[in-house]
């Protein structure tokens, strides 16, 4: 049977007139009614799908009734694509008196599907993008945006300058560039206020910072992928992937927002989905153990007797080695918050939010007042300091925190996903461009973050461990 797709359509199989055997023809005038309904759907770059029902009508006498009604899902096709439909069967009962199928072709292939369209995925691509006009990719994550992410907000000068060489500087208009870096330390970690303030000869571009709420910037980075040509499957769930026994491809499978499955299929798979990464969990990753571990409070507060062109982090006693962080936004408006390392947490008796007020009572001997706290939102931070393979298996590779790309000293994480992000996309572009196969653009990345960050991490890694050591016989 064919189908004209049309803004509204509607199709009826009448079983009895179809060859096909009907335990109801025993009934007088009674008939069995298939009806298929399309509904087209649009999304930002136009038309690229629909939606498809099948309702199971019961006709007795002239008198009809919906026995069913189902959603079969949502098929998605990119503009000049082929529609795919799923494998549709209909059945009533063990008997399957009636069964209909549609076959079409498998998902079209694409080159690269990015799991999370935060920072680091959103930038991986639009690194790819820029990097070659001939990639397919796939940007799939679970929410809609704009939407929240605890974090401090801070997105280094060395990334900023980043997003400068892709044109996407913009966000950081009428938002000022703080370097006034500002660390108190209990008694005997004197040492730390002097490396916290000081550069970092490894990395020049550090000490410097734009604040922005990730509300924003990630919605920015999403949309700015989407725009340069990034296939928008925000809103949609990453379930499952498969590689296939060649290894040449991944089939993926997705929730899409009515809560159908839909399948798509690509030559590499990019895990940015962030420190709880399905990802991560598919391809044998473990998770990080708590001594890696660190976790966040995050709040946004007004502030009043404290400059808006500074950064403060306090490495409170009960803290340390996390610290209290205080980080001014426009309109006197701040982002506030607390890290504390998740086995030390666990080992107490508090919540976290009691260190924020703690936090909160430390200020305000300083001199600050912290007052209107709202957005209390806490985050997992897993921490670059335990092993882990950033090319899972082949074919895939993973980015941020999913990588956990998050210093062990500081906790900062949009910065190294970002650049890995970047990175990443740039050298799967140039193999893209060169006819080289992508696993070759993979290897390049992993090693080029490693001669990037990778003695950087090393030592922030030792330092976190000895301030715990020293803070133990202190």
């Amino acid at each position: 049977m064919e189908f004209q797709i049309s803004p509204k359509q509607e199709t009826e199989f009448h079983p009895s007139e179809n060859n096909g055997s009907n335990p109801l023809e025993q009934f007088t005038e009674t008939r069995l009614i298939i009806r298929v309904k399309f509904l087209l759907l649009h999304r930002r770059l136009g038309l690229d799908g629909f939606r498809l029902w099948v309702e199971v009508i019961l006709t007795v006498r002239g008198d009809p009734s919906i026995i069913a009604t189902l959603p079969v899902g949502k098929t998605l096709c990119g503009l000049g694509q082929p529609a795919v439909f799923p494998r549709l069967a209909c059945g009533i009962g063990s008997s399957n008196w009636f069964a209909h199928s549609f076959f079409m072709t498998p998902p079209p292939l694409l080159d690269m599907a990015v799991i999370g369209a935060g920072p680091a995925g959103s930038t991986c691509a639009i690194s790819a993008l820029a990097a070659t006009g001939e990639m397919s990719i796939a940007l799939v994550d679970q929410a809609t945006f704009p939407r929240d992410k605890a974090c401090g907000d801070g997105v280094r000068l060395d990334a900023a300058l980043l997003l400068k060489n892709l044109g996407l500087d913009e966000i950081f208009e009428d938002r000022p560039l703080i370097g006034d870096i500002r660390a108190t330390v209990p008694e005997g970690f004197e040492y730390l206020q002097t490396i916290v303030e000081a550069e970092n000869p490894d990395e020049p571009d550090a000490r410097d910072y734009y604040i922005v709420e990730r509300t924003v910037f990630d919605d920015f980075l999403c949309r700015s992928a989407i725009d340069k040509g990034a296939e928008d499957y925000t809103g949609h769930r990453f379930v499952q992937a498969e590689q296939s026994d060649s290894g040449e491809f991944w089939t993926l499978d997705l929730t899409d927002p009515f809560g159908a499955t839909i399948q798509i299929r690509s030559r590499i798979l990019i895990g940015a989905d962030g420190a709880a990464s399905r990802v991560r969990r598919i391809t044998g990753q473990a998770k990080n153990s708590d001594v890696h571990m660190s976790v966040g409070l995050r709040a946004y507060a007004d502030f009043e007797d404290f400059t808006e062109n500074a950064m403060r982090f306090d490495m409170l006693k009960s803290l340390i080695p996390g610290y209290g962080w205080l980080f001014p936004l426009v309109n006197r408006r701040c982002n506030i918050g607390i890290g504390i390392a998740q086995s030390d947490y666990k080992l107490g008796k508090h919540k976290l939010e009691y260190f924020l007020d703690d936090y909160i009572q430390f200020l305000q001997a300083e001199g600050i007042t912290i007052k209107n706290v709202t957005g209390i939102k806490n985050h997992p931070l897993p921490l670059y300091s335990q092993a882990l393979s950033l090319l899972p298996t082949p074919g895939s590779a993973l980015i941020g925190d999913a990588a956990a790309m998050i210093s062990p000293l500081t906790g900062e994480g949009i910065h190294y996903g970002m650049w890995a992000g970047y990175l990443l996309g740039e050298a799967v572009g140039r193999c893209m461009n060169e006819g080289k196969m992508l696993q070759e653009g993979l290897d390049d990345y992993e090693r080029a973050f490693g001669e990037r960050f990778g003695e950087s991490m090393r030592k922030c890694g030792a330092l976190r461990d000895w301030i715990r050591i020293q803070r133990i016989f202190s």
